[in-house]
């Protein structure tokens, strides 16, 4: 389980979401983390990779919330549906500038472009209604491509938080909820998260957001 979905999965707000669309659900994390907290959403999930979307499959028929889960193996361009969503949530790949890996799966899953995050933007915006919600989690850089895409399709900033390994660490993740609304938005800022504190020990903020999600710490 990575960190950075594990964060947006408890972070997010989708209690009142009555649809949610997790795009690039891998083997299907955000999706049942969502299913556990909103325990009345129908809830899609988009995965292009053919290995990662049957693991998601599985694992959304072996939950106890199979009955509102569906997988959807598809390129997020390919995908055609005439539902609309009130909450989308996304972790997405984001490296924009960095070596790809030599394994093709772990390239796809980690990299993007500045074409990436055009079509996410896109396609969370015709995904929509009015009203809605998308969270994401990115780094520093990439947030900022994302945000510019998103505001030149209408969205507002609704809430924003950043998560950093420990208290001066420097591998900064933005957690950021976005609103599709003519209204003005203030920003909510939240103070700085750390997953772990001076000692390297789990910090008390990270236990209390994730403690639903861990049998142990």
């Amino acid at each position: 389980m990575g960190t950075d979905s594990v964060v947006l999965g408890a972070w997010a707000k989708i209690r009142q979401a009555k649809t949610i669309l997790d795009i690039g659900t891998g083997t299907g994390l955000l999706a049942l983390m969502c299913a556990q907290r909103n325990t009345t959403a129908q809830i899609m999930a988009v995965e292009k990779d053919g290995a990662s979307y049957w693991d998601a499959q599985h694992n959304f028929m072996q939950s106890p919330w199979g009955d509102r889960l569906q997988a959807i193996h598809c390129h997020l361009a390919d995908y055609d549906t005439d539902t609309k969503f009130d909450y989308i949530i996304c972790n997405p790949p984001y490296f924009l500038n960095a070596l790809l890996s030599p394994d093709e799966r772990k390239s796809d899953a980690r990299h993007a472009n500045e074409e990436w995050f055009s079509l996410l933007a896109d396609r969370v915006n015709s995904l929509s209604i009015p009203e809605s919600t998308f969270g994401c989690i990115l780094p520093d850089e990439e947030y900022g491509v994302l945000s510019e895409n998103l505001k030149k399709a209408g969205w507002q900033m609704g809430r924003i938080q950043k998560l950093l390994p420990y208290p001066g660490g420097d591998k900064i993740r933005v957690l950021a909820e976005w609103k599709r609304t003519n209204e003005n938005c203030v920003p909510d800022v939240m103070p700085d998260i750390h997953v772990r504190n001076g000692d390297r020990e789990f910090s008390e903020d990270y236990k209390k957001l994730t403690q639903d999600f861990y049998l142990k710490f």
